[in-house]
């Protein structure tokens, strides 16, 4: 028999059985209470046995179901489980996932993995279960305090990157016994449901690989049990032959099937039992369905995604994937990075580059307006507690400080400078690049180069804006420009490459990036400029007229019309800088500062009109590649494009750096290398001579 709990008319809960399409509440069709407790509880019902079920049949079989009002389903468990044991019964599971856990490490060992299976076209023998697991059906104990009902919201522990849908089928115990032999058994198995063990991938690595203990904190956030429970009597003769499958947001993810298991569900019983009682109410997991589950199938979720697990009399199980929690102090930060896996929709890098011919401008002289000075050599440091790689800066109206690092943490302090330091504002759980500040409402917007663009409220909680592009994401958002209107212009500077793999994309040098604008209450972004080199920093024009773009693929800053009749033309002001350009910032009187990680990399520049060699050098180890000298540089320019000044810090003190932003007489800094902010004192006048009229960087 088929039960879950419902709500009659009169608002009465009712253990309801399903007949002719329908569900019959028991409490409508026993007005004399013959069913007892079990007409209200369908852990009650279990225990009844056969006498119940056989009651229950002779209720129904003489009530006019056809007459009784409609019912609601009841919201919540359809019992509280005692306990949660959980096996892992079929191998082709156990290989999989194996291999899911070593891919997702990476390194030489998946690769050496990958190519024997290639070789001999079956599983790494070190892939398959030791000896015992094929003796016994093993098991671990999960948390019995995070269950969730059907249509709950699974939270997102802040300690992952990575979780996963595990659709798996549990036997309920219906009575307590103990020491249990395989024929005793059947008779404690009141029926089954449909479970979702949701796992922390990243974190099962670590404690089963690293550790070797556990699974504990990565299963133990939450465990989702279906609304339906099918009797024994009723799914036992199916169970070797169920078809399911796993669906996001209404797409198949996955199918499978329950053929092959390795033991019986009596045996499951009788080793559960041995030398300890299991009690009505104990669930016991048989395991993932070879299939179900993204670290096999590749159908990874993303915040807010609704996964809803399917087995034909088992119902259907949805579940909804709530927003990441934040990291709750500074610190150290253990967790992977958010690229350990491709979230929902989200394509691989390509393993390979195809690079495009290109031969760059000798690079300028520092002379004139480049002329080196030591100014960024006397920054103070703002240092971040256990963060590294503050990409960008950017301050409000009351002079706090923003900077997201690497682990996805943003820090603020509110008094930049002196001896009190940040606090942890906010966590993307992806990578914070470009921040900005909507002029509307003082929120911060975020460019995070995983999750997309994100608006920041002042509580720290993060939602996101957009992330994709007619059905497919944003591979590299990277900095943002916010018009007075609320208009979010953006680059997205890969539609290959995502930031991890930024050094690609340059040894590439294809016109893979994007501008878009992001128009509050809008259903689609809307493309404003392709066909770019690695555009990296914006910024609007004093008007909002007009975006002032950086390519760092080709050392470029150009103009991009967003008016008029001429909205869209493009026009190039600087064409040959002496760094690679990073982010961009207005001052807000038509001038506009630059960040340059690094001053031109003479290899790189030797090995651009040479496809082959950039495409051999994308496959060497990072170390092994062309790295820039320790260096500060930052320009100022005007509108046209002509260079103001630049500030150097030749000893690089502060070096790699990736954002500017001048406020209340001086520049703060961000860095693609260093574990700190920083700021320095703005000149009163330009640091080397002013250029004269016409003058530009591109000389």
């Amino acid at each position: 028999m088929r039960l879950r709990l419902v709500r009659t008319a009169s608002g009465e809960r009712s253990v309801a059985v399903w007949q002719r399409a329908t569900w019959v509440p028991l409490t409508e069709v026993d007005p004399t209470g013959r069913l007892g407790a079990a007409a209200h509880d369908v852990m009650a019902f279990l225990a009844g046995g056969r006498q119940v079920r056989d009651l229950a049949r002779e209720v129904l079989d003489g009530s006019d179901t056809a007459s009784l009002g409609p019912v609601d389903p009841e919201r919540g468990l359809p019992f509280r489980p005692s306990s949660f044991r959980d096996c892992s019964l079929w191998e082709q599971h156990q290989v999989a996932a194996a291999r899911g856990l070593l891919h997702m490490n990476g390194g030489t060992a998946s690769r050496a993995v990958t190519l024997y299976e290639r070789l001999r076209q079956q599983p790494f023998p070190r892939l398959r279960p030791r000896p015992l697991w094929y003796e016994q059906p093993l098991y671990y104990k999960g948390a019995s305090a995070a269950w969730l009902a059907d249509g709950d919201t699974a939270r997102w522990p802040y300690y992952t990157q990575a979780p996963d849908y595990e659709l798996e089928i549990a036997l309920v115990i219906s009575r307590a016994a103990t020491d249990l032999t395989a024929a005793d058994a059947p008779a404690v198995i009141g029926g089954f449901v449909l479970v979702n063990d949701l796992s922390a991938r990243d974190v099962q690595w670590r404690e089963m690989v690293e550790g070797r203990m556990g699974p504990a904190k990565s299963k133990d956030f939450g465990t989702a049990v279906g609304p339906v429970v099918v009797t024994a009597d009723e799914l036992l003769s199916q169970l070797d032959d169920l078809h399911v499958e796993v669906r996001v947001n209404d797409e198949i993810a996955a199918t499978g099937s329950t053929r092959g298991m390795r033991h019986s569900v009596a045996d499951v019983v009788a080793y559960a039992s041995a030398g300890e009682p299991v009690q009505a109410g104990d669930l016991i997991g048989l395991g993932t369905v070879p299939g179900c589950s993204a670290l096999e199938s590749g159908h990874w979720i993303s915040p807010g995604d609704e996964i809803a697990l399917g087995a034909g009399p088992l119902g259907v199980l949805r579940t909804r994937i709530g927003r990441p929690d934040p990291w709750p102090s500074p610190g150290p930060v253990t967790r992977p990075r958010w690229s350990v896996v491709s979230r929902s929709g989200e394509e691989p890098d390509p393993a390979t580059v195809r690079p495009e011919r290109w031969r760059p401008p000798a690079a300028p002289t520092l002379t004139g307006a480049f002329t080196p000075n030591e100014v960024l050599d006397t920054v103070e440091r703002l240092e971040v507690p256990g963060g590294v790689k503050p990409e960008d800066v950017v301050l409000d109206e009351q002079g706090r400080l923003y900077s997201g690092v690497e682990d996805g943490r943003i820090y603020r302090w509110s008094h930049p400078g002196t001896d009190v330091g940040p606090e942890l504002f906010a966590d993307t759980h992806g990578r914070p690049l470009g921040l900005e500040l909507d002029p509307r409402d003082g929120s911060l917007l975020v460019c995070d180069g995983y999750r997309g663009l994100l608006r920041v409220t002042d509580a720290g909680d993060v939602v996101v804006l957009a992330d994709s592009y007619r059905g497919r994401r944003l591979r590299c958002p990277n900095n943002a420009a916010v018009a007075a209107g609320g208009t979010v212009y953006f680059s997205d500077s890969s539609t290959r490459f995502r930031i991890e793999h930024y050094k690609h994309d340059l040894l590439e040098h294809r016109p893979n990036g994007r501008i878009f604008a992001y128009r509050p209450g809008a259903d689609e972004l809307t493309l404003i400029a392709d066909g770019l080199y690695f555009p990296n920093g914006v910024a609007l024009t004093p008007d909002d007229s007009a975006l002032l773009v950086v390519e760092t693929g080709t050392y470029t800053l150009s103009r991009i019309e967003l008016t008029g009749t001429s909205a869209g033309r493009r026009q190039t002001l600087a064409a040959n800088l002496p760094g690679l350009p990073d982010n961009l910032s207005a001052v807000g009187d038509d001038t506009y500062w630059i960040a340059l990680p690094s001053l031109r990399i003479p290899a790189l520049d030797r090995m651009m009109p040479l496809p082959l060699v950039r495409s051999l050098t994308a496959r060497l180890p990072a170390r092994l590649q062309p790295v820039p000298p320790r260096y500060g540089l930052v320009l100022q320019v005007d509108g046209t494009g002509r260079v103001l000044r630049s500030l150097h810090g030749p000893t690089g003190r502060y070096a790699e750096i990736t954002g500017v932003r001048e406020h209340d007489g001086w520049l703060y800094l961000g860095s693609l290398l260093e574990s700190a902010a920083a700021r320095v004192r703005l000149p009163q006048h330009a640091c080397g001579p002013k250029p004269g009229v016409g003058e530009r960087s591109r000389d």
